[in-house]
C-alpha cells in the first residue's frame, strides 16, 4: 500500500510550518495550541528546510538556556531530515521510522516540496489492527 493510500491520508490536517527565519517561540506557541509534535521549516519554495521537534526544543532550546523570543528556529532545528514521497510504500516507512528511530515524517512531491506529514501515530494506527 502506498502512503496517499492510508484510508485517512486525504483527511490529514495541513502540516504546520515555518520559515526559518520565524522565532522559537512562534513554534512553541502553535505547538503547544495545537498539540503538535513538530513544525516543520520549508523555504520559500515550500521544500522541506528542517524540522523543530519537541526534543529538539528541549536539547537546543531549554537545556542551554537560549532565549525563545530571540532564537531563530534555523538556529536549532534539524536539518538532516527523511521525506517519504507519498508513492512510496507505507511499510517501507514503518520499518525506517523504527530502525532510525525518529517519529515525524514529511511527506514531499517530486519536487520536494512538502504536501503532508505523517507521524509514528498514523503507521501505528494502521498496523494495530493486524496485531489482532
Amino acid at each position: 500500500m502506498k502512503i496517499k493510500d492510508k484510508l485517512d491520508y486525504e483527511t490529514k490536517p495541513k502540516p504546520f510550518t515555518l520559515k526559518p527565519d520565524a522565532l522559537v517561540k512562534a513554534a512553541l506557541d502553535e505547538m503547544c495550541e495545537k498539540n503538535f509534535g513538530s513544525v516543520v521549516i520549508v523555504n520559500d519554495a515550500g521544500q522541506v528546510a528542517g524540522i523543530l521537534t519537541e526534543r529538539d526544543m528541549m536539547r537546543r532550546v531549554l537545556h542551554p538556556g537560549l532565549d525563545p523570543m530571540k532564537t531563530p528556529v534555523s538556529d536549532v532545528m534539524s536539518t538532516n531530515i527523511r521525506a517519504a514521497n507519498e508513492n512510496d510504500a507505507l511499510v517501507d516507512w514503518i520499518r525506517i521510522m523504527s530502525t532510525e528511530r525518529f517519529r515525524h515524517l514529511p511527506i514531499v512531491d517530486e519536487d520536494g516540496k512538502l504536501v503532508s506529514m505523517m507521524s509514528q501515530g498514523d503507521f501505528v494506527s494502521h498496523t494495530w489492527p493486524d496485531l489482532f
